[in-house]
């Protein structure tokens, strides 16, 4: 547009209305960019804003994910020590139960001898 604006004043001759014409031009041109300059801020500051909020929420995030990171250690080594627990426990329960049957063998081994020897 400004370029068609230079050429149509370079074709016309100076007089008064093409004065007043260039003037006009010259003025509405200013405008425009003067309006074009301050949108131009304006949408700076919102991308500025919206940059800044972005770097907030980026560095709230990596926190959440620190302390996310933080519980998961936490509870890998809680769940690790149930687990040791168990299977100590288990181990414990596998030995007296060994001894319980053992127990029980014997018992009967006893027993049927007892009843074998009354028999006779």
């Amino acid at each position: 547009e400004e370029e068609e604006d230079a050429e149509m004043m370079m074709e016309s001759s100076p007089t008064a209305s093409t004065r007043e014409s260039f003037e006009t031009t010259t003025t509405t041109t200013s405008r425009r960019r003067k309006k074009e300059e301050e949108q131009r801020k304006q949408e700076k500051k919102e991308l500025e804003l919206d940059l800044e909020l972005h770097r907030r929420d980026e560095h709230e995030a990596d926190l959440y994910a620190q302390a996310l990171q933080s519980e998961v250690t936490r509870m890998t080594t809680a769940l690790a020590e149930i687990f040791d627990r168990n299977q100590a426990l288990a181990q414990s329960l596998a030995t007296r139960q060994q001894q319980l049957e053992d127990e029980i063998d014997a018992r009967t081994e006893e027993a049927q001898k007892t009843a074998g020897n009354s028999e006779e």
